[in-house]
C-alpha cells in the first residue's frame, strides 16, 4: 500500500485482481476508487462482499479476466503472481483490461535464498501461514517482473522493498530499504 498512497484513486475505476476477502479492496474503496475485485475463490468473495457491499466482486481466474479491454483505469495485483500456474498469462491479461495512461500496482515475493528463509522456513515452519503456502519456485525477481509488464508496453514508474518491520503476533510487513523479500511495481500504460 506504500506506493499507492502516492496516487489519486478518488473515482478510478479499479480491478483488484486476486481479491480474496477484500483486504486491499476495502482499502481502496476507503481512497474513493470504484472497485472490481476478482477471485477463484467463492467463500473469499462472500467474506468480501460482506466487508465491501458497495464493490463488485466476480468469481473468475486471473488468467481470463471476464472484462472488456481497457476496462480499468487502476489495477492491484498484491501476492497473487506468485500462487498461480502462469503468471504471464495474467500479466497478459492486466495489460488487457488496463486503459490507456492507466496504472498497475503489483507486489510479490522475490526469488532468493532470504526471501525464501524468510517466507517458507520462517513463516510456514512457525505457523505464521499454512504450510504449502508458498513455493519458492514460483517468486519473481523484480527483473523479471519489469520485463513482463515491458513486453506489454508498460513502463515501469517506481518500486519499493517490502519486508518485515516488526512484530505483533507474527511479523509485520512494510517499506523496506531493499528488495530483497518482496517488493511493489508501479507501471503505467502509454
Amino acid at each position: 500500500m506504500e506506493l499507492m498512497s502516492c496516487f489519486s484513486w478518488e473515482g478510478e475505476e479499479t480491478l483488484d485482481v486476486g481479491c480474496g476477502g477484500g483486504y486491499m479492496s476495502h482499502a481502496l474503496v476507503q481512497r474513493g476508487a470504484r472497485v472490481t475485485g476478482v477471485d477463484i475463490a467463492p467463500q473469499a468473495l462472500e467474506a468480501a462482499r460482506e466487508v465491501i457491499p458497495q464493490g463488485r466482486f466476480v468469481c473468475a481466474s486471473a488468467d481470463e479476466l471476464p472484462f472488456s479491454d481497457r476496462r480499468f483505469t487502476r489495477v492491484v495485483c498484491t501476492d497473487v503472481l506468485v500462487h498461480v500456474p502462469n503468471p504471464r498469462a495474467v500479466l497478459a491479461e492486466i495489460g488487457r483490461v488496463l486503459a490507456p495512461g492507466g496504472i498497475v500496482f503489483v507486489s510479490a515475493i522475490n526469488r532468493n535464498v532470504l526471501a525464501t528463509g524468510v517466507m517458507v522456513t520462517l513463516g510456514e515452519g512457525l505457523g505464521f501461514v499454512h504450510k504449502g503456502t508458498h513455493d519458492p519456485c514460483k517468486f519473481l525477481r523484480p527483473a523479471e517482473l519489469q520485463a513482463g509488464f515491458e513486453a506489454l508496453g508498460l513502463t515501469l514508474q517506481q518500486q519499493q522493498g517490502l519486508g518485515p518491520t516488526g512484530w505483533a503476533r507474527g511479523f509485520t510487513f512494510g517499506r523496506h530499504p531493499t528488495a530483497w523479500v518482496m517488493y511493489q511495481q508501479v507501471f503505467s500504460s502509454g
